[in-house]
């Protein structure tokens, strides 16, 4: 994964604040839903033009294209003030902002948080992979039962794609369900699909971005909620390691990687 994935720069915007419900040309930002960390947003007018969302805490912003109506946005930057904007394309690299809403997050349920279908990890339209791991787990009762049986599947079931990660656009998000069903994909892909199918279940799941010890370029991987922890696991990494026929060890040292995005 390039180091430019899913990052881009809007210069010179502007905001103007809104009320709680926000409605501004044609979008909504609904955050009743701030202590589960989220806001909702809503298109009300399709313009055909490119529509994007940012979530900044202090000097860290989130960007999200948005594809779909409504959409969750997730507060991952921790409890405090946050201001969710979004904005329209005007021609080029340039945006406007449509509708703004400042956010007190004065508590956030991790839980909630985590276990929230978002623009990254969207598993609630999955008619396919999502139906596929539910069977798998069936029979499993504890939360790290469900992991091993839904890891064990990924890694053994799913390819690396070299091609797509010589090709692959900054702007490009996985779709759990194409991914499942091409059984290829790049470190992206591997961790989305982690990512919807603990969440899914009720497990707590972060998809996280950054730099682990085994792989030199910008990469994706996810932490899970299991028994209290955060444990770090690295499908990508382990089905070429299943690949070259050797044994896996699936939680790795935390302490040894470096994330720079967590979503």
């Amino acid at each position: 994964m390039k180091k430019t994935f899913l990052f881009f720069f809007l210069a010179g915007i502007s905001t103007v604040l809104f009320s709680a419900t926000a409605l501004a040309a044609g979008a909504t930002i609904d955050t009743s839903n701030v202590g589960k960390g989220i806001v909702t947003v809503s298109l009300t007018d399709f313009t055909g033009k490119t529509i994007k969302a940012q979530v900044e805490k202090g000097s860290e912003k989130y960007n999200y294209t948005l594809t779909k109506s409504p959409v969750n946005l997730p507060l991952q930057m921790g409890t405090g003030e946050y201001k969710i904007t979004v904005l329209e394309a005007i021609g080029g690299d340039k945006y406007k902002p449509i509708a703004s809403v400042p956010v007190n997050a004065g508590s956030i349920d991790e839980k909630a948080l985590y276990t929230a279908s978002i623009p990254i990890v969207e598993y609630s339209v999955s008619t396919t992979a999502i139906p596929a791991f539910k069977t798998v787990t069936s029979q499993k009762t504890t939360d790290k039962d469900k992991l091993d049986a839904v890891y064990s599947e990924v890694v053994n079931s799913i390819s690396y794609d070299l091609n797509k990660a010589a090709n692959v656009k900054s702007d490009y998000v996985p779709n759990i369900d194409s991914v499942y069903t091409a059984k290829k994909g790049i470190c992206y892909d591997y961790a989305a699909l982690v990512g919807g199918a603990m969440r899914s279940q009720g497990i707590p799941t972060r998809l996280v971005m950054g730099y682990v010890p085994e792989i030199s370029e910008y990469h994706a991987w996810n932490e899970i909620l299991i028994n209290g922890d955060w444990i770090s696991v690295d499908a990508t990494y382990d089905s070429q390691v299943v690949k070259a026929g050797k044994t896996y060890k699936m939680e790795k040292d935390k302490s040894k990687t470096k994330v720079v995005k967590k979503y």
